[in-house]
């Protein structure tokens, strides 16, 4: 079972579980596993065998998504869904 509680880190950084992140971002879980996989989402940790994320890192992601028009957000997502990999059905 998840811890549902945050971990406080030095530096006032904390660690968000898969699920903690995705509440964080308003995602379901299987998309933040899903940019985990096909890459484009936050960085991530490995902490004592599990994946983590760092608020300020969650915060950096927003942060990189934020616009202040339709036009400007249109053309940063194309220019980030033409870096992204190609996207693909196998999961195993």
């Amino acid at each position: 079972m998840e811890n549902t509680s945050t971990q406080a880190l030095p530096g006032d950084d904390q660690l968000f579980t898969t699920k903690e992140a995705a509440r964080y971002l308003r995602v379901s879980h299987r998309t933040v596993e899903d940019w985990r996989f096909k890459g484009g989402g936050p960085r991530f940790a490995y902490a004592g065998g599990r994946i983590v994320y760092r608020l300020s890192d969650l915060d950096g992601f927003l942060a990189a998504r934020t616009f202040g028009n339709t036009g400007e957000a249109k053309m940063a997502l194309r220019h980030l869904s033409q870096s992204a990999p190609p996207p693909t059905n196998n999961h195993s």
